[in-house]
């Protein structure tokens, strides 16, 4: 492993007992639960971890956010910080020091992506309609923070240079993204057949079987266990497709934009991070 991987192992593993301790249910999702399986660990050349859990457990991991000792903080959607524009929440280290760029550069530390599962429906019709009510405001929302950057379509990077001229008072971003969490938890995960993750997907192929998550169930990651989808192939392959095909080697690399990583410096010791619970 690298030493970022090394780390964000470490955050996992505490993120891990904290849910055991305090009976919640969750997920890993995503990269990280294509490689439990596929690689038993971490895909060799990802840098995140995602997690979720279903909107009444995720909440409640909210609520004991000042349980979580240092030198990990929470930070969601309500936290005040105005750059701070994510419809979900992310677990910090404070020791360290990572920049996201964005239309505003984040300056944080490293971090775990924690995403609530929420109810889409008990059909395929009720779910889509529900999905596409989020989809519309990821897509809104993503145009709005993203960064202009080079390997993407001029006309992404037009429409992403064009959404700044339009000014906070008419469309803020925070509450763009506030606004995305409560639509997306209109539903609930137990009583639905679809759910999903909604706050930061907008392809239909993102509606899930609630069965494919099932009781959570325990995968191999590095030198611990976490919990994924008792269901692993119907999961992993209406998120990815053929996801037993490693890609081309060109594609083989990180997708964070990161500007700067310090792994032995708190952000916290520049005096700008404005990060507060």
């Amino acid at each position: 492993m690298t030493e970022l991987q090394s780390k964000l192992l470490d955050m996992l593993k505490w993120f891990h007992s904290f849910c055991v301790e305090h009976d919640l249910r969750y997920y890993a999702l995503g990269g990280t639960m294509l490689g439990a399986v596929r690689h038993k660990g971490f895909i060799p050349w990802d840098d995140d971890i995602d997690v979720g859990l279903p909107r009444a457990d995720y909440n409640k991991f909210i609520e004991l956010s000042d349980c979580i000792p240092t030198p990990y903080v929470l930070e969601t959607p309500q936290s005040p910080a105005k750059e701070f524009v994510y419809a979900y929440s992310k677990l910090y280290n404070t020791d360290t020091t990572f920049i996201e760029k964005g239309k505003k550069n984040i300056k944080r530390g490293i971090f775990l992506d924690v995403f609530p599962i929420d109810g889409l429906g008990n059909d395929e019709a009720e779910a889509l309609a529900q999905f596409n009510k989020t989809a519309r405001l990821v897509k809104k929302l993503a145009v709005r923070v993203s960064p202009i950057r080079k390997g993407r379509g001029f006309a992404k990077n037009c429409a992403v240079a064009l959404s700044r001229c339009v000014p906070q008072f008419i469309i803020n971003d925070k509450k763009l993204a506030q606004k995305l969490d409560r639509v997306a938890a209109q539903k609930d995960y137990d009583q639905n057949a679809f759910v999903g993750n909604l706050v930061c997907n907008y392809k239909p192929h993102n509606i899930l079987k609630r069965e494919y998550f099932g009781t959570p169930t325990l995968y191999v990651f590095e030198d611990m266990e976490v919990y994924g989808a008792q269901d692993y192939e119907g999961y992993l392959s209406q998120v990815f497709g053929d996801w037993h095909k490693l890609p081309p080697e060109d594609q083989q690399v990180s997708l964070h934009l990161s500007s700067k990583i310090d792994l032995n410096k708190s952000y916290l010791d520049t005096g700008e991070s404005r990060c507060k619970r």
